[in-house]
Order: structure tokens, then C-alpha cells, then sequence
């Protein structure tokens, strides 16, 4: 069995006792008799002495670690297991987190359960022991957790710290105030009385402390002084607790300033040979010793804090600045300085205009082995640029001020400015004369506000003399075609300006035909025959009928509801933007219904035709339907056939055959023949009703249909063969 105790081991504070007792008592809280009671010497005693950087503020804190142990053999299993705790008075009166810390005492408690929860078990044992301080606002990241020998799961946690005796026992095994109760066999011990702002998972205040599920300590201590902290260590088998340990400690929150950081700064080393060193050291060391780097002699060192130094000629030195030399936080800082110089120079356009690049040529110079590292340019417009030779475009006419900063790779600095001025820019653009069915173009120059000079070049690559320096030229092309015409303004200055126009010249022609005249309802085909130049094509037609009709294909056909005269207009464009138009005249008439009679169809092979077309057309077109004769057609009005032979034919008729107003009829006639034939007696009697045969013919494409029977006694019959 082991308890390990902590002590305050500042001076006047008590001591460790040389023994203690540990009561050992039945489940129910009740004594042993004899007394089970574990009298245990003093062991071990170390001091806790973490490294503490001497550069921080010494937090004076003295910690002592007591251990006591001994191997007990009396202790055999009981039902209920035992109970062992100790307590002792007392804690320290400067504590700030419970009420009346110095009356307060501790008790220290452990269980041995009895087999029947389980035979064999050892308690977790803390991996770590306490921190002896901690720093007031840093992070606390302590590993408060234990191990287990036996495998078992540990859960830790926050707990009120136990109550022990008062400041008048020392020690007792029987401290009556704080003396544990056991109610369901359970050791219950009084707990401390935490100040307002602490609680028991807030024991540092304000939050600033958790416990993680791995037993690892976090936070941020706010407030410098002494705490009470509780942590406990559960152990559990099998989904049953087994055991705890616990740790009621004193956590010292002190103030730790940082270590004292050297650094400095230097100035004077690009304008001469004196370099003057500005000491940045924060916090504050109490010595310095500065070594400059100077290898030609031993006396290149100083103590001041500012020092100045006067080196034998340009070049590069290490500087070693050593703060708290000599002590335990002496630190050093080394930084290489830079004797030399560098001169700032720039050439550029002393004038430029609005939207055009201003060119900077850097003319900058080093002292002998360094070189410039870096270049600031201020354009006096807002602008800047971090490139040796840059460019600039400024968006605003006026006078600027351009300022050079040069800095050299031994860390000088210098500067220049000089003064450029940005005219308005014109804006160039022309417009041309009509660039269709033409050569000669001339060229309207609106280039605003006026440039000084202007030079033109109309892009024809046949010949070096198309260019020209008028304001508003003219230009003769040799033929249509595309060319690529250049404007340039203020030829060969700074702000020169350069404009291209992409012309097509083309030509294009409009025309069409169509197989008017036409008549009322019938559609009038219109072909368009325009002709445009090679280097475009025709990209809309528009048409216009003369009766509110109009068309945009290239082709249409269009059908007139009213007779009369109409001009039609065709408008033609091309893709080069070239127009064009042309007019004709259609007639539009009514429309004929043809039709047509014929006769000598029976008992002829000649038919003659009656044409009762209604208006009369203008021609006639007849097919008599005899398709073994090269000769079967006419073009006369009333028309005479004769056919081969006995037989149906379809005759056609076309009025206005070949125009808008063609119209078709056709008819099928047949020619027959027919013969009248019968027989009777050629004599009779009076009263006695005589029987007439009927032995008439037709030819084979027809029939006979009727009859008409005249006896001559003016009675009449209209059977095939009738009796009178």
C-alpha cells in the first residue's frame, strides 16, 4: 500500500510527519478488533525542481514529494471488502479557491473490494506526478493520466477534495470533525466549500481547466495564486466500478514573463562608414555585449545598448548581439550589415498620352560588390510596379510626379523622381463614301479631339503608293475586294495610336424574271438572276408584290386575288452590305373556265369541236387522245379530228398552255356506230296483233339504250320488240 503526499516545502510551512496511520475499517464503517490499523514510516523525500528558465521571473515555489509504503499480509478477503483513509490538517491559508483553506485538512481514501466483485486487482497508478507551477494566461497541457496493470477501463474526473482535520489535530486516526460516514457501506467523506466563481470542474475560475476523457489536463489558469484541484481516477471491469484513486493537490499559478529576445536594427551603413545599432531586445536583458564584425582589429565590441560603429571600408559584416552573457538565459542574435551605397537614376518619355504605354528604364548604380535587389516605382497616379524597366498607362491627362525607390542587396536605399506629363488622346476613326458599285473611295477622317499629324495606308498590297498624309483622302482601287485600312496618329511620337478598318468593296446587280401574265388565283413564279462580285454574296431579298404582298426568299411565287397591272419590286443585299433594286410590271387577268363541246361522234370517225372556254383565253392547246399519232394535237380554237377508228379517247384542253394562267379540261368521248334493224310480218289481219323483232347493231364500245317504235297508225311503243 502507498501514499504519496505534497508538501508547500516553503520555509515556516510543516513538515512531513515521520509516520502515519492509515485507518482500515469494515464495510460498515465499523473498527477492527484488534485493529487492522497500517502504521507506515516516512520514506522518500524529493524535492520537485523542474527546469525553470532563469530568464523568467523565479516563481519561488517549493515543492516536496513524500512517499510512504508498506506490504501488508492482514488484510484476507471479507464479504464487503475494506475501507482505508487518512486525514491530516492542514492546507495552506493562501489558497483562493475554498473557504477556511488553513481549518480545511485533507483525507486521503481508498477501497479494497471483496472477492465476490473480484478476486485479484491492482489500482492505476498516476503516470505523472503533479506540475509544481503553472503560468498565469499560458496553456496548461498536462498528462494527468494513470495506467492500469490489469487491463482495466479508466474514466477520469473532477471531484470536491475531502475535508480533513481542523488546525487544532495535527493528526489523528480519528479526526472527529471531518471523520468519515459509511452509509450503505460507502465511505462518504465531507468535501471542501468552494468560494464563489470555483466550482468543482471550474477549480482554476473562469473556465479555464478540463478533463479529457484521456486524462489530459487543459486550459488557461486566469488569475495568479494557489488552488485546490480534485482529480480522480476511475476503474471499471466489465461495465462494473471496481476502484478509484484520487489526487487532491495544490496547483501554484505564478507569472512567467518570456525570455528576453535580442534583436536589432541598424542605420547609416548606406551613406557613409558610421553604422548606428538600435537594440530591439524585448523584454529588456540586463547586459548586452556586441561584437561588430570587423576583422582587422579586437576592439570591434561594445556594451551600450545603442552602440555606433565606424568601419575601415565598404563591405559586409556579421554583427553578434548577446544579451544576459554570462548567465543561464543569455541569448544571441546575429545579423548581417551592410557597408555600402547605391544611387537611384530612371530615364523615360518626358510625355505620353492617356491610354498609351510609358516605357521606365532603370539607369540605377551599386557600390562595388552589391547589387540592386529590388525596385519601387510610383507612378504619381496611384500606380505602382515592383520590375526594373517597367511600363505604365495612365488613364488621366496631367503632370506626375514618378518616384524611383532602389534598394541594393546590402540593404541601401535610395530614391528619385522626375516629372512626366500625359496629354489627352485622341480617339481615331473614319467613316467612307459608299464602298458598293464603285472604286474611288474617299475617307472621312473623325478622329476627335484632331491629332497633329496623320498617316493613312489603304492596304492595297499591289503596290508600295497607297498611302497618304491628308486629313480626309481618297483612294482609287484597282476592283472590289477586301482590303485592311490603317490609321495612324502621331506617326513616330510617344503618343502615336494606331486604327484599322476592314473594307469590302463589291458590286451587286438586281434582276429577275417571271411567267407573267397571270391570272386571278394562280401562282406567278419569280426567279431572281441578280449578280453580285466574287467577294460577296446576296444575304437578303426583299420583295414587294404591288398588291401589299411581299417575300424574303430568293425564289417565291405569289398568287394575285384581283385582276389588273402590278409592279413588283425586288431589293437585293449582300453580305458585304451592298443594296440594290429593280422594278417590274406584271399583268394579272381573270382566270378562264375552260370547256368544250363535240359532234359527228356517231356513225363518223370525224369529231368537230366547240371550245366554250368563259373569258376566252389568250391560246389553246388540244391533245385528241390518240396516243398511236405523232399528229393528234391543235392549237385552233374549234378544232376538227378524225380518228382511226371506232373507239374512247381522252381529249385535253389547256388554255394558256406555257404561262401563270394555264389551265386544264379533259373530256372522254366515244366514237360509236349504230345500225336500225327489225323484222315482222308483212302481213296481217285487222284486230290480230302482229310481232315486231328488233334486229339492230351497235358497235362493241357501247349499247343500245332505248327505243322509239312508230307503226304508222300514229301509236308508238318504246319496247326492244313490242307486238301492235
Amino acid at each position: 500500500i502507498t501514499l504519496k503526499l505534497y508538501r508547500d516545502c516553503a520555509a515556516g510551512n510543516a513538515a512531513f510527519d515521520n509516520s502515519i496511520t492509515i485507518e482500515v475499517l469494515q464495510a460498515n464503517g465499523t473498527a477492527f478488533s484488534p485493529s487492522k490499523n497500517i502504521v507506515m514510516a516516512l520514506g522518500t523525500i524529493t524535492k520537485l525542481n523542474p527546469y525553470v528558465d532563469t530568464c523568467v521571473t523565479k516563481p519561488n515555489v517549493c515543492v516536496e514529494e513524500a512517499v510512504y509504503t508498506k506490504v501488508v499480509s492482514n488484510l484476507p478477503p471479507i464479504a464487503g471488502g475494506y475501507h482505508l483513509f487518512w486525514q491530516r490538517c492542514c492546507r495552506n491559508g493562501s489558497i483562493l479557491n475554498i473557504a477556511n483553506p488553513l481549518s480545511a485538512g485533507e483525507s486521503f481514501y481508498t477501497r479494497i473490494p471483496d472477492n465476490n466483485l473480484l478476486i485479484n486487482n491492482t489500482s492505476p497508478t498516476w503516470v505523472n506526478s503533479p506540475p509544481t507551477f503553472v503560468c498565469q494566461g499560458s496553456p496548461i497541457n498536462f498528462n494527468h493520466a494513470a495506467t492500469d496493470a490489469d487491463g482495466d477501463s479508466l474514466v477520469y474526473k473532477f471531484y470536491d477534495p475531502y475535508l480533513g482535520c481542523d488546525a487544532t489535530v495535527l493528526q489523528s486516526p480519528n479526526c472527529v470533525t471531518a471523520y468519515p460516514t459509511f452509509p450503505g457501506n460507502t465511505a462518504t467523506f465531507s468535501k471542501v466549500t468552494w468560494n464563489a466563481g470555483y466550482a468543482t470542474n471550474n477549480p482554476l475560475g473562469g473556465g479555464g481547466l478540463t478533463l479529457s476523457t484521456a486524462g489530459l489536463l487543459n486550459g488557461i489558469p486566469p488569475t495568479i495564486g494557489q488552488f485546490v484541484v480534485g482529480v480522480k481516477c476511475e476503474e471499471w471491469r466489465n461495465g462494473v466500478k471496481i476502484g478509484e484513486i484520487l489526487r487532491d493537490f495544490q496547483f501554484n499559478v505564478v507569472n512567467c514573463p518570456p525570455l528576453a529576445n535580442p534583436d536589432f536594427l541598424s542605420s547609416g551603413g548606406c551613406s557613409g562608414k558610421t553604422v548606428t545599432f538600435t537594440n530591439t531586445t524585448a523584454p529588456p536583458a540586463n547586459n548586452y555585449l556586441w561584437n561588430f564584425g570587423d576583422t582587422n582589429t579586437l576592439a570591434d565590441t561594445s556594451k551600450l545598448t545603442n552602440p555606433t560603429y565606424t568601419y575601415p571600408t565598404l563591405g559586409t559584416y556579421t554583427v553578434t548581439l548577446i544579451s544576459n552573457k554570462g548567465t543561464a538565459c543569455a541569448d544571441t542574435i546575429i545579423h548581417t550589415v551592410f557597408v555600402s551605397s547605391v544611387t537611384a537614376n530612371f530615364t523615360s518619355n518626358t510625355s505620353g498620352c492617356i491610354g498609351l504605354p510609358v516605357t521606365f528604364k532603370d539607369g540605377s548604380t551599386t557600390a562595388v560588390g552589391s547589387t540592386i535587389s529590388s525596385w519601387n516605382w510610383k507612378f504619381g497616379d496611384g500606380g505602382i510596379s515592383g520590375i526594373q524597366n517597367p511600363t505604365h498607362i495612365y488613364n488621366t491627362a496631367g503632370t506626375f510626379t514618378v518616384t524611383l525607390i532602389v534598394t541594393s542587396s546590402a540593404g541601401c536605399k535610395d530614391s528619385i523622381k522626375h516629372i512626366v506629363v500625359i496629354k489627352n488622346l485622341p480617339t481615331p476613326n473614319f467613316t467612307t463614301s459608299s464602298l458598293c458599285n464603285g472604286t474611288n473611295i474617299s475617307f472621312t477622317n473623325t478622329t476627335a479631339p484632331a491629332a497633329t499629324t496623320y498617316h493613312w495606308d489603304f492596304g492595297n498590297t499591289a503596290t508600295l503608293l497607297d498611302t497618304s498624309n491628308a486629313t480626309n483622302p481618297s483612294y482609287n482601287y484597282p476592283g472590289t475586294g477586301t482590303y485592311t485600312v490603317t490609321l495612324v496618329l502621331n506617326k513616330g511620337s510617344a503618343c502615336a495610336i494606331t486604327f484599322t478598318k476592314v473594307i469590302t468593296l463589291s458590286s451587286i446587280t438586281a434582276n429577275f424574271t417571271d411567267n407573267a401574265p397571270g391570272c386571278i388565283g394562280m401562282a406567278v413564279n419569280f426567279i431572281d438572276s441578280s449578280k453580285v462580285s466574287s467577294n460577296s454574296t446576296i444575304t437578303i431579298w426583299s420583295w414587294d408584290f404591288g398588291d401589299g404582298g411581299t417575300a424574303s426568299s430568293n425564289n417565291p411565287s405569289h398568287t394575285y386575288i384581283a385582276s389588273g397591272t402590278y409592279t413588283v419590286t425586288l431589293i437585293v443585299t449582300s453580305a458585304a452590305g451592298c443594296k440594290d433594286t429593280i422594278t417590274h410590271t406584271v399583268v394579272i387577268q381573270n382566270t378562264p373556265v375552260p370547256n368544250f363541246n363535240f359532234s359527228g361522234f356517231c356513225n363518223s370517225k370525224t369529231v368537230k369541236f366547240t371550245n366554250t372556254t368563259v373569258p376566252p383565253g389568250n391560246t389553246y392547246f388540244w391533245d385528241f387522245g390518240n396516243g398511236s399519232a405523232l399528229n393528234d394535237t391543235s392549237k385552233a380554237t374549234n378544232p376538227t379530228y378524225t380518228y382511226p377508228a371506232i373507239g374512247n379517247y381522252t381529249v385535253t384542253l389547256i388554255v394558256n398552255k406555257g404561262t401563270a394562267c394555264a389551265i386544264t379540261i379533259t373530256k372522254v368521248i366515244k366514237l360509236s356506230s349504230i345500225k336500225a334493224n327489225f323484222t315482222s310480218a308483212v302481213t296481217a289481219c285487222a284486230n290480230i296483233a302482229v310481232i315486231f323483232t328488233d334486229l339492230s347493231t351497235v358497235s362493241s364500245n357501247s349499247s343500245i339504250t332505248g327505243w322509239i317504235w312508230n307503226f304508222g297508225d300514229t301509236k308508238t311503243s318504246t319496247l326492244q320488240n313490242p307486238s301492235h
